[in-house]
């Protein structure tokens, strides 16, 4: 009855309409119901969202995003959840953000994927959901959904996505087998230095890894050549400052910055095990 009078009937009383809508949430919400019928209720409901009487009325739309978002809060049925976010996500809007940011922190991966399908459609994002897109490249284990955030944290002008990006591109491949994270990893940095360079090159001179410099360092290069020649520039003058090293035709900042390429041209596995010969260098000469 309902679906016929909300669906099929387009000439119904709107008023009428948004009554039987309210009986349709209203089964949608009650737990104590079988669930075959509070998923056609939410069947129901997705099938009208887009009619203009319906959206255009901001009371109705509030009441509606509020009741869906109490579902994928706090229903103990995951069915349930499940579908209330894809029907957000559906609506979509200004309105829903802050459920969505939320929703990136939710434990059931089908609800973070609606989360994300949310998010994957917006050019620009709310800086909000750099926390929760960080956790999901660091901590998820689906690779998939690494990947995602990923390519999603490419479209944020933000320092701190960075050094995680870094270390996706990093990520030993056992755990990106087929390397689609570093790739799309990748991607986001050089997405992020053709909008800013100066949030690459800020991380670069405030990063001691070798590995990690390496990668901004390719990046920086890709984009613009002699910016990364300035920034190395720079950086071997300093050091030959700070360690008061008397400049010769043999050692002069040229060389240091040639000394500096070769280096970042190395594997991280390389690079990891010329530290440990140089700690025991170290060692050694202290003793």
């Amino acid at each position: 009855i309902l679906e016929s009078v909300l669906y099929y009937d387009v000439h119904i009383n709107v008023d009428i309409r948004e009554r039987v809508l309210a009986s349709v949430l209203r089964l949608a919400t009650n737990e104590n119901l079988d669930l075959n019928i509070r998923r056609k209720a939410l069947d129901i409901l997705e099938a009208i969202i887009w009619d203009r009487d319906i959206t255009n009325n901001s009371v109705l739309l509030e009441t509606i995003i509020t009741s869906l978002s109490n579902l994928v809060f706090s229903d103990r049925e995951v069915r349930i959840r499940r579908k209330a976010a894809d029907i957000l996500g559906d609506i979509g809007g200004p309105k829903v953000v802050d459920v969505m940011i939320a929703l990136l922190w939710d434990m059931d991966s089908a609800v973070r994927k609606e989360a994300l399908g949310f998010f994957s459609e917006m050019d620009e994002l709310d800086v909000r959901v750099v926390d929760p897109l960080i956790n999901i490249l660091v901590n998820d284990g689906d690779y998939a959904f690494r990947r995602a955030a990923a390519k999603e944290l490419g479209k944020i002008n933000d320092p701190k996505v960075v050094t995680p990006l870094i270390d996706a591109v990093l990520i030993h491949a056992d755990d990106d087998p087929n390397g689609f994270v570093n790739r799309v990893a990748k991607n986001s940095l050089l997405k992020i230095g053709k909008r800013d360079i100066r949030i690459l090159i800020d991380v670069y001179n405030n990063t001691d890894a070798l590995e990690k410099r390496a990668v901004i360092s390719s990046i920086i290069y890709e984009i613009d050549p002699a910016e990364l020649a300035s920034v190395k520039t720079g950086i071997a003058q300093k050091i030959l400052e700070k360690f008061n090293i008397n400049v010769d035709e043999r050692f002069n900042v040229p060389a240091l910055i040639n000394i500096m390429y070769v280096l970042e041209s190395f594997s991280p596995e390389l690079i990891k095990g010329l530290k440990e010969i140089c700690k025991t260098i170290v060692s050694q000469a202290k003793g």
